[in-house]
């Protein structure tokens, strides 16, 4: 499935994936933990190591290639940096919080770059990852409009009942 020549890219791609499915089962995590406060550190802590491993990973001809769209990527990064002087922001951890979101997210296109190798790949691995999202937003959706009193009465996890299984 993925283009890998050593070990370490090999590393790469399997810190790529447990991130990637650590995301997609996160939301029914915090639900099943009653959003315990350890949960919410573990994905950090999982893109702190991708990183280190991105970083870590040997470069080859291939991996120098800049990606397609890294530059308008980069316009976007600059722009949400700037979002944190806006002087309406309810506070300034509500602004790191939103950027850290982005930086986060907009820094896998570049790792997934590296693993897949191919703008095609990429791209059938942003589909997969856009079909998760619709299927958590449907679950989220169906959360909402039974409504927390509906599920705490029931005591029932909706997020489960619904084939909860995407990215939150």
């Amino acid at each position: 499935m993925l283009r890998t020549t050593s070990s370490s890219a090999g590393g790469l791609e399997r810190a790529l994936l447990a991130f990637l499915i650590y995301g997609a089962i996160e939301g029914l995590l915090k639900r099943l933990t009653g959003y315990a406060w350890y949960i919410y550190p573990i994905k950090d802590v999982f893109f702190l190591v991708l990183l280190a491993r991105w970083v870590t990973a040997p470069r080859d001809a291939a991996s120098d290639r800049r990606p397609p769209l890294s530059l308008l990527l980069a316009g976007y990064l600059g722009i949400v940096g700037l979002e944190m002087l806006n002087p309406y922001l309810k506070s300034f951890v509500a602004g790191l919080a939103g950027i850290r979101a982005s930086y986060m997210y907009a820094v896998l296109y570049f790792i997934a770059y590296r693993v897949f190798g191919t703008e095609a790949a990429v791209r059938r691995l942003a589909r997969v990852l856009g079909l998760l999202s619709v299927v958590t937003a449907l679950g989220a959706m169906a959360e909402s409009s039974l409504g927390l009193e509906w599920v705490d009465e029931q005591q029932v996890q909706v997020m489960i009942k619904a084939t909860y299984w995407g990215t939150s």
